[in-house]
């Protein structure tokens, strides 16, 4: 299941980022960002500039961070 429009959020990838970092600083798992990225497996390299799609934090999680 894909997160709703409302809560999806799209990152640009810089250098140094990984599925497993994307995954961890926006709440979600790299199985979910795998699946919701369409790729192949979670050993897929990303690319600088490209396109990730991951779960927008809740309310809550922006006041706690």
């Amino acid at each position: 299941m894909t997160p709703s429009s409302r809560h999806q959020k799209k990152v640009t990838v810089r250098a140094g980022d990984s599925l497993w970092l994307l995954a961890h600083q926006h709440g979600d798992t790299v199985k979910q960002l795998v699946k919701w990225n369409h790729l192949a497996s979670a050993k897929v390299p990303l690319h600088i500039g490209q396109k990730i799609v991951v779960q927008a934090p809740s309310s809550a999680s922006k006041k706690a961070s």
